[in-house]
């Protein structure tokens, strides 16, 4: 049950990243940086819960974990290792 409750609190942190990507695209002036900002929402809205679409999904569930990771373990890692490997 437990590790049932982390899932579903990680997925709920993705999901506000999204709203907050959302949120910040609508009042962004640069047309590039909307362009991203929605490729964050998106990416967002399906990592963790459901398998990486592409490379850039690829990367941001790596990221995801160990953003998480840091912020509620309390521990940090700067390197990510052999991302080649992990992909």
């Amino acid at each position: 049950d437990g590790v049932a409750a982390a899932c579903e609190r990680a997925f709920r942190i993705a999901e506000r990243y999204a709203e907050r990507a959302e949120e910040m695209r609508r009042n962004e002036p640069d047309e590039v940086f909307r362009y991203n900002l929605s490729m964050i929402a998106r990416a967002a809205r399906r990592v963790p819960r459901l398998p990486a679409e592409g490379f850039h999904e690829a990367l941001c569930v790596i990221w995801f974990v160990r953003e998480l990771c840091n912020a509620l373990e309390g521990f940090g890692f700067a390197v990510l290792g052999h991302v080649d490997r992990l992909l």
